[in-house]
C-alpha cells in the first residue's frame, strides 16, 4: 500500500513539474511567437491611420471638390448630408469649420475647428496622415489678432471671448500642450 501512495505522489509531483515547465516555456515563447507573427502595435496603428486617411478622402471628395469650385454652400449641405450617415465625425467638424472660417463666421468656424480637434488629436500631429497643422496655424494668424481686437473693444461678448480662449486652445495644443 505505501509502494501505491509513493508511487501515485510521485506521478503527481512529476506531472505538476511538467505542467510547471510547459507554462514556463509556454508563457515566455508564447510572447515571443505573438511578436514574431503579428504586426506590432505601431504598425497596427499606422496601418489604421492611413485607412483611416483613404477612407476620409473617398467620403469627404464631394466637399472637397465643391470646396475647390468656390461652392461652400452647397459644400455645407453635402456635409450635412455625410453627417447623417456619420454624425459627430470630427472630420466633418474640421471641414464644416474652415467653411464657416472663409464664409466669415468667424466666431462659430473656431468652434467646429476646436471641436475637431477635441475629438480627433491627429489633426495636430505631425506624424499623422491626418494632419491639419498648417490649416491651424493659418486660422491662428489670420483670426487670432482679430478676435483679440474684437474682444478687447467688447469685453461683455461672450461669443467673442470664447473664442479666444478656443484659439488659446488651438495654439497650446500646436505647441504640444494637453488637453
Amino acid at each position: 500500500m505505501s509502494r501505491d501512495r509513493f508511487d501515485i505522489l510521485t506521478l503527481i509531483g512529476l506531472a505538476g513539474v511538467v505542467l510547471v515547465t510547459l507554462f514556463l516555456l509556454l508563457g515566455s515563447g508564447g510572447r515571443d511567437l505573438r511578436l514574431a507573427s503579428g504586426p506590432s502595435q505601431a504598425t497596427e496603428r499606422a496601418l489604421q491611420e492611413r485607412a483611416q486617411a483613404a477612407f476620409f478622402a473617398e467620403t469627404y471628395a464631394p466637399v472637397e471638390e465643391l470646396l475647390a469650385v468656390n461652392k461652400p454652400g452647397e459644400a455645407l449641405l453635402r456635409l450635412e448630408q455625410i453627417e447623417r450617415d456619420l454624425p459627430a465625425e470630427a472630420h466633418t467638424a474640421l471641414l464644416r469649420g474652415g467653411i464657416l472660417v472663409r464664409q466669415g463666421a468667424l466666431v462659430e468656424g473656431i468652434g467646429e475647428y476646436v471641436r475637431a480637434v477635441r475629438s480627433r488629436a491627429d489633426y495636430v500631429d505631425t506624424r499623422s496622415p491626418l494632419q491639419r497643422r498648417a490649416e491651424i496655424e493659418q486660422l491662428l494668424a489670420t483670426a487670432l489678432p482679430v478676435v483679440q481686437s474684437q474682444a478687447q473693444t467688447n469685453p461683455d461678448n461672450q461669443g467673442l471671448n470664447r473664442a479666444l480662449r478656443d484659439l488659446h486652445y488651438l495654439q497650446s495644443r500646436l505647441a504640444g500642450g494637453c488637453e
